[in-house]
């Protein structure tokens, strides 16, 4: 106006510091602990490889928080040691764990805005071989638990500790074993899925030269014994759980597997395999009963089981073959 002068009040807001709303990289696996996302690895082989990034709690400015990665929320787990970040597991209690090749981290929460984690290691010699065989399930007790495969074999990691459940399938760990040992490389590599409606943990494993699951592992949680199976349904190169009844809600869930030319099989269907009558095989371990160098006999097996119309077979072996003797 002229003659006139004027006070014009404008009410700019304070830009943020600098590395406040920074991007995450090209991470390779996702966590999140209810209020912030984690991130770890890197899809560059010059980049970050054991490193975790996280993002601030939600709402804590008006901004994605979801989308951002302010510099310092970062933690580095032994870079240079123990290979690379293979995985997420948990939350288990709150904590987060973070699989390295040969190591196991465990994220705990600290409740400092600034520091929110405080990492602890594990183990400095046992890890996981892929995110994808990284499970979360229940322990014989119902404890929430990981399971995962390492390169020794399968472990659990719970209220007890971490423990190693491989000692009756060691064979199929080792290379000079009848199935050439696990193959770690494989185009389509090991997965596992928690068959929780009856304790299990399903594995598919790739062996010797295979590009892809030939067998499948099951661990029983409850019995702590595992078996194993081959055929079309463990040679999947992917597996989820889904409903037992297609088209149905239901809270029945069973493992699915899609396998090779663009099939899906339902899994655990009872005695039939597409319509055919099917075998299947429990062998135990040997057993001395009354140790070395001395002679017994062996009559009157039982069997304990569901009764069905099929038709079972027991058939006691010798000295690991020397003599069979079958009655059905």
């Amino acid at each position: 106006i002229w003659g006139e002068t004027t006070t014009v009040l404008i009410d700019y807001a304070l830009a943020y510091d600098t590395g406040t709303n920074s991007l995450p990289g090209s991470c390779r696996y996702l966590m999140t602990d209810g209020n912030r996302l984690l991130m770890a690895g890197s899809w560059s082989a010059t980049g970050k490889r054991s490193r975790v990034w996280f993002t601030p709690v939600l709402g804590a400015s008006d901004i994605g928080d979801d989308e951002r990665v302010p510099i310092d929320n970062y933690l580095d787990l032994d870079d240079r040691d123990g290979g690379y970040i293979t995985g997420f597991g948990g939350p288990i209690l709150g904590s987060i764990y973070v699989f390295k090749e040969r190591q196991i981290w465990k994220l705990v929460p600290t409740g400092l805005a600034a520091s929110p984690y405080r990492a602890i290691c594990l183990s400095k010699t046992i890890g996981a071989i892929s995110y994808k065989t990284i499970v979360n399930a229940e322990d014989e007790s119902g404890n929430p638990s990981i399971y995962f495969l390492s390169y020794r074999g399968p472990y659990r990691y719970g209220s007890g500790g971490l423990h190693y459940i491989g000692n009756n399938i060691e064979d199929i760990w080792s290379s000079d074993g009848a199935l050439g040992g696990v193959n770690y490389v494989a185009t389509w590599p090991a997965h596992g899925v928690y068959y929780a409606d009856r304790h299990q943990l399903w594995w598919y494993l790739p062996m010797g030269t295979d590009t892809a699951p030939s067998i499948r592992i099951v661990y029983d949680t409850m019995l702590g014994a595992c078996s194993r199976a081959d055929g079309a349904s463990a040679a999947a190169s992917a597996s989820c759980l889904f409903s037992s009844s297609l088209g149905v809600s239901t809270h029945a869930l069973v493992p699915f597997a899609a396998i090779a030319g663009g099939f899906v099989l339902y899994c655990d269907a009872g005695t039939h395999d597409n319509g055919t009558v099917f075998k299947a095989y429990v062998v135990t371990k040997p057993y001395l009963p009354v140790g070395f160098g001395r002679s017994c006999g062996v009559s009157d097996p039982h069997v304990t089981g569901k009764v069905t119309t099929s038709t079972v077979t027991l058939t006691a072996t010798r000295d690991l073959g020397a003599q069979t003797r079958s009655v059905s």
